[in-house]
């Protein structure tokens, strides 16, 4: 295969997550980097293997508290996923809660709201309001209202997500 080949960037990416499972953020990220290089060589800067890794790459940044980079991960993963999968994707929702955080961590609390809501009515309309993923949109919401001082929209969509919880069980 060579080492320039996707699927020693595949490889590269799934040793990144265990690293990642072990938090060894650190460690996945040159990993990733080395895989999102061989992806972009190889299938082209928008592919949707390249958005995963764009993912990946963000999570592990803001697990490192790297919040601009972060940021600009996930807008690029989004950016390729909305490309390639339309814009009520699944994939697209999940990277916009990841992008929600990393807004809610740098206190952009107005685009975090935005984002928030927009994976959330992904989740929905998809999967519906009780799948664990919608929950969680709805947990990182409470999170976002207790940021900003507002503890009775907190604990409202607390109450949401741990409901939506409870019924999915």
């Amino acid at each position: 295969l060579g080492p320039n080949h996707p699927d020693v960037a595949s490889t590269l990416v799934n040793l990144g997550n265990v690293l990642v499972i072990d938090e060894r953020f650190a460690d996945a990220d040159p990993l990733y980097k080395r895989a999102l290089a061989i992806q972009e060589a190889a299938l082209g800067k928008e592919h949707p293997k390249v958005a995963f890794t764009l993912h990946n790459l963000g999570y592990a940044a803001e697990a490192q508290k790297r919040y601009a980079e972060a940021e600009d991960f996930n807008r690029r993963a989004i950016a390729i996923r909305e490309a390639s999968l339309g814009k009520d994707h699944l994939e697209i929702a999940t990277t916009l809660n990841s992008l929600g955080n990393v807004l809610l961590a740098q206190k952009k609390y107005s685009e975090a709201e935005t984002v928030f809501q927009r994976a959330l009515a992904i989740y929905e309309r998809s999967v519906g309001i009780n799948h664990p993923n919608a929950a969680l949109t709805a947990f990182n919401i409470s999170r976002l209202e207790a940021a900003r001082g507002k503890s009775k929209a907190a604990l409202d969509w607390s109450r949401k997500s741990v409901n939506a919880l409870l019924v999915a069980a």
